[in-house]
This record gives C-alpha cells, sequence and structure tokens, in this order.
C-alpha cells in the first residue's frame, strides 16, 4: 500500500483521551495512512492502550522511548514516517472524519508545502460547547481559495498561518529538503519549526473549515507540561531569527519577522507572567524589554503591527523598566459592585460571570445596604449564600444605602493602592473582560480604562457650555487604548480605576448623597476631570448583554429620559467651580495635549466621517446579510419544493402500499376460503373413500364365507 499520509501523535500519559483520538484516525475516510504513535515515556497505561490498537489495525506503529519533550518526540516520529505528507496531532485532540481526505486531496489539487485549515475548542471534555479557533488569518488573506507564498505576503507570512503543529498537513519532502525540524525543547518546540515552514514554502493552500476538536486545558500533555518556560519561549523564538536572517529573501520579509517576535514575546509576557517578582520572570522581562529596543528593531513602523492593542503594549513593554512594571503588575485587582432587593434573585449570575473570568480578580466584594436587607443573610437568596461559601464573593454590609455610589465609595477607601473594576448587576460579561481592562491599565497605568464610553461634546460656538447629555456621541468605538479628556466611562459597563486617579473631593459623600445621588457615573467622571485623568476605551467591540427579568426599574430612565444627568452634572460643576476656584471640569474637557481631542472641531468631524463610513459598512453588512438570507430563501424554497414533491411521492407511495395491501388481504381471504373449501373436499373424499373400502371389504368377507 502507498502511503498517502504519516500522522505522527506524540504521546505523553493520555490515558483519558487516547482511544478517542486513535478512533478519529483509524475510521478516517482515507484509508492510506500511517498513524505512527511516540510514546515520551508515559507513566500510566498509554502504551498498554497503544499496543491493543496496533493488534486491531496494522497501519498503528508504536515507538517508545525515554521523556524527552514535544520536540524531540516529534522529531523522532517524522523519520519514522513515509507517506507522502505528514500531519502532526496532539493525543488528546480529536480529528474530523474526513480531515485527512480532504487536506491530502487539497494538496494534491494545488501541489502544496502546506495546507492549512481550522479547529473548533472545546473545554473540560463538552463537545456541546465549541469555539472557533482560525489556522490562519482570514482578515489578512485576500483570497482563501488562492495559493500563496511569502512573496504574497512579505509583511505577515510567518504568522499568516498559525504556528501550530495540528493545522496543517505538510508535504514531507518539502521539510527533509529543507531540514525543518522540531526545537529539542519540552514547551514552544512548534512555533519555531511552524515559522520557518512558513516562511520557506513555496506553496500555501488553504481549507476555509474547522476540521479537528482541539482540548483546551489538560495539564501533563506533551503541549501543556512546561508550557510556561520562559526561557523556551526565547530560544524557540531566536532560532526563528537566526533561520531567517539567513535566506535569501531575508529583507523582503523582515516585517514579518519583527512582527512574529512581537507576537510570541508579547504572547508569554501576557499569559506566563503572573508571578512578575520572580527571578526568572524578571530575566525574562529584562530580555523582552532590551530585544524590543535592539538593532532587530531599528526600522520598526508601526504599520508592521496591525494590532492596535498590541503595538501599544509593545511600546509599553519597550519603554517601561522592570521595577516600574513590577509595580504596574503587582497591584492587587478587586471587582466591586452593589444590588439591591429587586435584583438580588439573580445577583449570582453577575458572581459566576466574574468568577469564569480568563484572568481571576484577587477578590470580588458585593456591598449591600442593610436597611434593604433587614434581616441580613436571611434576606439573600440561597444561590448568592452559596457562592458566598465556595469563596467567589465576599459580602459587605453597609449602614447607609447610598445607591450605586456603594461600589466604588467603600472600596476605594479600605483599598486604596489597588485596581479597582466596577461593574452592574443586571449584566454579563464576556470572559476577557478582566483580562482586556488590565491589558489596557499596563498600557495607560494612570488612566481609567473603559469597556465602554461615551463622547462628553462641548458647544463649539459658545466657549464653557457641555452640549446636553442627550446630543453627547454614545458609545464611541473609534480609537482604542488612545486617552482622552472627553471619554465618559459608564462605570458599570466594566471600569477599571486605577490608584489615585479620582480627585479627592471623590469622597465627600454628603456632596454626592446632595448633588449626584442617582448618577455615580457623572461623579466619578467629573471627580477624573478635577484630577486631570483621562479615560481609554479599553475595546471597541464590546456590547451590553442584560440579564433577563432586571429592567423593571433602571437609573438610565430617571437620568437620561428626564434629564436629571445634565441637572447633576450641572450641579457638580458649580460646586467644584467654587472649590477650585476656576471651572476645572470644562478646562479638563477642553485639554488639547493628548492624543485624542474631541473638542477640537476637527478630530470631531473626522470622528463623524468614520460614524458615517462605519454605518455604511454596516448597512453593507446588513444588505449582504440580507441578500443572503433572501438567496437563503430561495434555496429553502426550492428545498420546500423538492420536500412537497416528495412528500406527494411518500403519499402516492403510501397509497400503491395501501391498495396492495388490500388487494393482498383479498387474496388472503380468498385464500382462507379456498384452503376451507379444500378441507371441505378432503373430509368429503375421505369420508366417501372409507365408505367404498368398508362396503368392499364387507363384499369380499360375504364371499370369503361362502367359499367356507
Amino acid at each position: 500500500m502507498d502511503i498517502k499520509v504519516s500522522v505522527v501523535i506524540p504521546v505523553y500519559n493520555a490515558e483519558k483521551y487516547l482511544e478517542e483520538c486513535l478512533d478519529s484516525f483509524i475510521n478516517q475516510t482515507l484509508k492510506e495512512i500511517e498513524i505512527i504513535c511516540v510514546d515520551d515515556g508515559s507513566t500510566d497505561s498509554s502504551l498498554k492502550i497503544l499496543e491493543a490498537y496496533q493488534r486491531r489495525d496494522y497501519r498503528v506503529k508504536i515507538s517508545s522511548h525515554k521523556n524527552s519533550g514535544g520536540g524531540a518526540t516529534r522529531n523522532r516520529g517524522l523519520s519514522y514516517a513515509n507517506g507522502k505528507y505528514v500531519y502532526f496531532f496532539d493525543s488528546d485532540d480529536i480529528a474530523a472524519l474526513n480531515l485527512l481526505e480532504l487536506a491530502y486531496n487539497r494538496a494534491e489539487e494545488t501541489q502544496a508545502d502546506i495546507v492549512a485549515f481550522h479547529a473548533n475548542i472545546f473545554t473540560d471534555d463538552d463537545l456541546s460547547k465549541l469555539k472557533f479557533k482560525q489556522g490562519f488569518s482570514k482578515g489578512g488573506i485576500k483570497d482563501v481559495k488562492a495559493v500563496f507564498s511569502y512573496k504574497d505576503y512579505p509583511n505577515s507570512i510567518l504568522s499568516l498561518v498559525n504556528v501550530v503543529p495540528w493545522n496543517k498537513l505538510i508535504l514531507r519532502s518539502f521539510l527533509i529538503e529543507n531540514e525543518i525540524r522540531f526545537e529539542k525543547l519540552y514547551s514552544t518546540d512548534d512555533i519555531t519549526f511552524c515559522a520557518v515552514a512558513n516562511a520557506k514554502a513555496r506553496r500555501i493552500a488553504l481549507i476555509d473549515k474547522t476540521l479537528l476538536y482541539y482540548r483546551r486545558g489538560r495539564v501533563g500533555t506533551v503541549s501543556t507540561g512546561l508550557n510556561q518556560s520562559l526561557q523556551n519561549v526565547i530560544a524557540a523564538v531566536e532560532s526563528v531569527v537566526k533561520q531567517v536572517e539567513t535566506l535569501d529573501y531575508y529583507d523582503e520579509i523582515k516585517p514579518s519577522l519583527m512582527r512574529f517576535v512581537i507576537d510570541n514575546y508579547l504572547f508569554a509576557f501576557r499569559n506566563y507572567t503572573d508571578d512578575f517578582s520572580s527571578d526568572k520572570v524578571k530575566e525574562y522581562y529584562n530580555y523582552i524589554h532590551s530585544r524590543f529596543s535592539s538593532d532587530l528593531f531599528a526600522d520598526f513602523k508601526e504599520d508592521y503591527l496591525p494590532d492596535y492593542k498590541m503595538l501599544r503594549l509593545y511600546e509599553a513593554v519597550r519603554n517601561t523598566p522592570y521595577e516600574e512594571m513590577l509595580a504596574i503588575k503587582s497591584r492587587q485587582i478587586i471587582v466591586s459592585f452593589t444590588t439591591y432587593p429587586k435584583r438580588v434573585s439573580t445577583i449570582h449570575k453577575v458572581v459566576d460571570n466574574i468568577a469564569s473570568q480568563t484572568k481571576k480578580a484577587d477578590a470580588v466584594y458585593l456591598w449591600l445596604a442593610k436597611e434593604q436587607f433587614p434581616n441580613g443573610e436571611a434576606d439573600l437568596p440561597k444561590e448568592l449564600l452559596e457562592r458566598q461559601k465556595q469563596g467567589l464573593v465576599v459580602l459587605r454590609w453597609c449602614d447607609e444605602d447610598i445607591r450605586s455610589h456603594k461600589k466604588y465609595f467603600y472600596v476605594m477607601q479600605e483599598f486604596p493602592q489597588a485596581i479597582v473594576i466596577t461593574v452592574d448587576d443586571d449584566l454579563v460579561y464576556p470572559e476577557d473582560l478582566i483580562q482586556s481592562l488590565f491589558e489596557c491599565y499596563l498600557c495607560n497605568p494612570n488612566c481609567v480604562s473603559a469597556m465602554r464610553a461615551h463622547a462628553e461634546l462641548v458647544n463649539f460656538s459658545k466657549a464653557g457650555e457641555i452640549m446636553p447629555y442627550e446630543f453627547w456621541l454614545p458609545e464611541y468605538r473609534e480609537k482604542i487604548y488612545t486617552p482622552s479628556m472627553q471619554l465618559f466611562a459608564t462605570s458599570g459597563a466594566g471600569t477599571l480605576y486605577p490608584p489615585n486617579v479620582l480627585d479627592k473631593h471623590a469622597f465627600c459623600k454628603e456632596k454626592f448623597l446632595e448633588l449626584c445621588l442617582l448618577a455615580d457615573d457623572v461623579w466619578l467622571n467629573a471627580m477624573q476631570l478635577a484630577n486631570g485623568t483621562p479615560t481609554v476605551l479599553a475595546s471597541n467591540n464590546y456590547f451590553l448583554h442584560i440579564i433577563g427579568g432586571t429592567q423593571e426599574t433602571t437609573l438610565f430612565e430617571e437620568n437620561v429620559g428626564s434629564g436629571k444627568n445634565d441637572a447633576q452634572l450641572s450641579a457638580v460643576r458649580s460646586w467644584l467651580k467654587a472649590e477650585f476656584g476656576r471651572d476645572v471640569i470644562y478646562e479638563n474637557l477642553t485639554q488639547s495635549n493628548l492624543p485624542l481631542n474631541l473638542a477640537d472641531f476637527n478630530v470631531f468631524c473626522n470622528y463623524l466621517a468614520f460614524m458615517h463610513k462605519t454605518e455604511k459598512q454596516l448597512r453593507k453588512k446588513l444588505s449582504d446579510s440580507n441578500s443572503e438570507k433572501s438567496e437563503n430563501a430561495k434555496k429553502l424554497k426550492v428545498a420546500y419544493s423538492e420536500k412537497s414533491e416528495l412528500n406527494k411521492k411518500l403519499i402516492r407511495t403510501y397509497e400503491e402500499k395501501a391498495q396492495r395491501g388490500e388487494e393482498i388481504r383479498k387474496l388472503q381471504n380468498d385464500l382462507r376460503k379456498l384452503e376451507k373449501t379444500y378441507n371441505n373436499l378432503r373430509e368429503q373424499t375421505q369420508s366417501s373413500y372409507i365408505f367404498r373400502a368398508e362396503r368392499y371389504a364387507k363384499r369380499k368377507l360375504k364371499i370369503i364365507r361362502k367359499k367356507k
């Protein structure tokens, strides 16, 4: 048998998942394959499972050796491969049964060195909840049906196809000719292999489908056993630099190399440096801090990094010494919110939402007014008390009901050096809320970071006048990570407050109860402006998701619908003007020395143009969606027509069957009648025969007697 594809599976203590993985390959629709399983010194029953499968299917081949890490294990498997193509897979993942057939056919059709495809991610063994994982950057590719190489995408080729081994089928002779191998590391061995392959491939083809199920979060695999080894990250990335620098076309793809180095070093910085005070993290940070200022980046341009968040984080790491970053990263993170009796029945959903965040808070505080819950915990739902027992939330009781101000007033005074993230009691947040806010804070440590903000406008034709709230630009989305005095953070949508960003007047309880009782975000924004603290937008694709049954009464109706926001802002502004002896709110609101100044008429006009462009794009998407919907409706109509025709045929078939059934029943009745007639005749015949026989016997007997 000519082997079309060699599947290489490194195995390390995978007994729980190995059978599911192997089943997905022995049942592939492409049969001409070999399944090379390289046991990396497993201490569980993985090897026995492999031997059992080898007895069942001759295509399963086993190699076993001492534990040497993912890179060496995959290289060993590659050395045993005989197929035209090779596919590297993890022992805890699951392949779609047509993966190899589709990838092989695409490779043969395009004569590609690499064929890449997408995956679905699942967690906790739950295949019912899948998340799409791009195998290649669809946004960075002009035509997913086209074949390409570095010549087509010199600024992004190293990362255009994701640098993981399981999303691609590779021509084996291409790997041999170019001497492409995995780094002999216990982790991060795959990024060198994949990046160099991307750079050297003459033809890369794509399949815009999800062809595997990638299991996230299993501890102890080849891929995650030591995945936080920061020295391995450095070794793998610098190996890519070294190999790419030898290419004849290095100068052409240098922008892609810079992007690759930044992406991978920042990935490790974001995900593997929680213990920032440790010696290993300090060594790693100092290395990348220095590397980002090295000769490699001497001709770096901002457009080499299309992801603006990544650009700002790169700048923050490059410009911030370790001790300063240590102070920024080491602050305690506290999530704080409040509720009242009408919403307390669903508050456990917010607690669960915060508990499931990708980046965990150090503490979660829920502030409750004693007068609203006179019986204490007896007035609280059991779901909330259960979560308190689980340590997911700390309940704090307040002697006085200061409404929504409870979410910040107490916690900021009790923990003055902590990062405080305020949330509301009626919203569900994205799982990366804390991560998004924290990374924005790393780049803007002296600003308030908000998931959602309005643009607070001044009257360009009348100095000293702030436009009414209803004329502000709602949900500003253009420039993220860009400080501005005109951005008004809506505190409940998820807002991060570093220490010392509010003026000291923020905690003058008597005044906010008198002047701004119903609008904590108006009060907080005024205190930011009084302190000269800008706001930055952490995300431009965040939308509110409201918990059902929580909107019977809202502050929005009271404040916006009846103009109370304007009245409260005016009252606070007048009070602070008296306190400072100048109109500090207006002065800072019109400050022009920040990157984003919507108080500048030209900037404002540019934003209106951006909004107009965005609206046109949305309308086009809606039109395309409607066209697609119309096309789908036509297809559905045809399908219904075909279904109707099939139903008619089915009905005719049933009618014919029923008619045949009636004929069969009639024939059966006729048969029963014939059988009855036959039996009667038989009985009659038998009776007649017996009578004649008896008469014949009597005659014979009479003759015999006469002879005697």
